[in-house]
């Protein structure tokens, strides 16, 4: 297998196929399971461009949902390189997550697991598809927010959640127009808040 970098959970964790296109016009909000998502962050060069998107009324420090759009322009990897780069490095920054991987339409790779760090359970989905050639991710975040004394409760609630909507939610990620995402993007003043530099570990269900 080749190996492949995937830049900027995904720098470290973390395409041609018919009837694959991005949606056109509206690149400030997307819709997905019932939910209008606003963008609230983008940033992109010559090799990478990312969207990211939030609910009404939420930030970056407590979101419940985002939905973000990224597309690996320099890169010319087929989605399953690209899933399975993310797969080898999940393993060996989490190798005790368990993750659960399936096929989409035509080339397309579909992804999703759990992580935590204290005070935060994530639930992560992603679909890998390609546009004009290039690598492009969409993904799905859940969180919830236990504390001390109600992680088991809130655990419990999580996987409940996911099982119930688990079927809806990968129906419609790999099924939807990829979204359109910005070429010309700016950084904020500040970014939000990131968790790439804190140890996540898998969510025991």
């Amino acid at each position: 297998m080749r190996r492949i970098q995937i830049i900027g959970i995904l720098t470290f964790l973390l395409v041609g196929i018919t009837g694959i296109s991005f949606a056109k016009g509206d690149t400030a909000n997307i819709r997905f399971a019932g939910k209008k998502y606003t963008l609230q962050y983008n940033v992109g060069n010559s090799q990478e461009r990312l969207n990211e998107y939030l609910p009404a009324g939420e930030d970056f420090s407590s979101y419940s949902t985002m939905f973000t759009v990224r597309s690996y322009d320099a890169l010319k990897n087929t989605p399953q390189e690209v899933a399975s780069s993310v797969i080898y490095n999940l393993q060996q920054n989490y190798p005790s997550t368990q993750y659960s991987f399936f096929p989409g339409k035509g080339t397309d790779a579909g992804l999703s697991f759990i992580l935590s760090k204290p005070g935060i359970f994530e639930f992560n989905f992603f679909r890998f598809t390609t546009y004009q050639g290039h690598p492009v991710a969409l993904q799905f975040v859940y969180r919830e927010y236990p504390n001390a004394k109600n992680e088991d409760q809130v655990r419990q609630k999580m996987v409940q959640t996911i099982q119930k909507n688990a079927t809806a939610w990968e129906q419609e990620l790999m099924s939807m127009p990829v979204p359109a995402i910005q070429r010309d993007t700016k950084k904020p003043a500040k970014a939000p808040a990131k968790t790439k530099n804190k140890k996540l570990n898998s969510v025991k269900k």
